[in-house]
């Protein structure tokens, strides 16, 4: 008898953990953040910067009409919000080997050692068989992806991934690209730095194929700002890829406006004889 009740004890016990462990609150999956919350972080972190300069940077670019991957492990970066960037390119010894100018919609690559250069004008696309995607595109795929404060909550589909949400959305930015009204889609990798939401990864996507892709990694907080000291942008249809390790980093201090001057840059270069190269021309 005494073994009996014993085994019933045992059962009720066993019963009673179990009804309370099944009413036990599960933990509250960060997909119930408030989009709001999110949007907000990223609106902030990006209204903050509005120059970053980064020195000692290592900076890879792949492209066509490269005869191979280039490396430039002293190089330097200057950005101007909301569409302005320059980069210069330099190996070891401090010699130049590209210069990379994007303002208000146009692009160049300047290639001094062989004298050479690719130039895009306001809205130009990388080749007539790439509609989609400018090479200017390449500052708000890496600084200004979206107005996060313009994007409509209701049209944002979450997914949780671990410690990271999923967001895809219709893109507002990209519908001024130069596809010109093409329904364009986004979807982006979100986490947490510090106590703020920052960006992980982007896909900008027309009819499923990825337009333009961009990663964001080793987050550092400097003067009120996270900011990713590892970015890269790739487009994929186009063959052109550029990742950036930074080095130092200074924000909101002057920067020289004539960095950004593109007329004057494409007459130096005409005077100096430089030849213009298009490498999506086919010859």
């Amino acid at each position: 008898m005494q073994r009996l009740l014993a085994a019933a004890s045992c059962l009720l016990l066993f019963a009673a953990c179990a009804h309370r462990a099944e009413r036990a609150p599960a933990p509250t999956p960060i997909k119930s953040t408030p989009l709001s919350s999110i949007l907000t972080d990223l609106a902030e972190n990006t209204a903050r910067i509005e120059t970053l300069e980064a020195r000692n940077v290592r900076m890879i670019i792949q492209a066509p009409g490269l005869e191979a991957k280039q490396v430039m492990p002293l190089s330097t970066l200057y950005y101007v919000q909301p569409d302005r960037l320059h980069l210069i390119g330099r190996k070891f010894g401090g010699k130049q080997y590209a210069r990379v100018t994007v303002a208000e919609g146009s692009f160049l690559l300047d290639l001094p050692v062989e004298h050479e250069f690719y130039y895009r004008g306001p809205g130009q696309s990388f080749a007539a068989s790439a509609p989609e995607a400018t090479p200017a595109d390449v500052v708000a795929e890496l600084f200004a992806l979206e107005n996060w404060t313009q994007l409509d909550p209701r049209s944002i589909v979450v997914e949780e991934q671990d410690a990271t949400l999923r967001l895809t959305f219709p893109a507002g930015l990209g519908q001024t690209k130069s596809g010109g009204g093409m329904a364009l889609e986004r979807s982006i990798e979100v986490i947490k730095v510090q106590g703020r939401w920052v960006l992980r990864s982007s896909e900008l996507r027309s009819k499923g194929a990825i337009i333009v892709s961009s990663v964001f990694g080793a987050h550092r907080e400097q003067d009120g700002i996270i900011c990713p000291m590892e970015l890269a942008v790739e487009f994929p249809q186009e063959q052109a890829f550029m990742k950036f390790f930074l080095g130092s980093v200074s924000f909101n201090t002057p920067i020289d406006q004539q960095l950004f001057n593109l007329t004057a840059q494409l007459d130096r270069l005409r005077r100096q004889n430089h030849v213009e190269r298009d490498p999506y021309d086919g010859s």
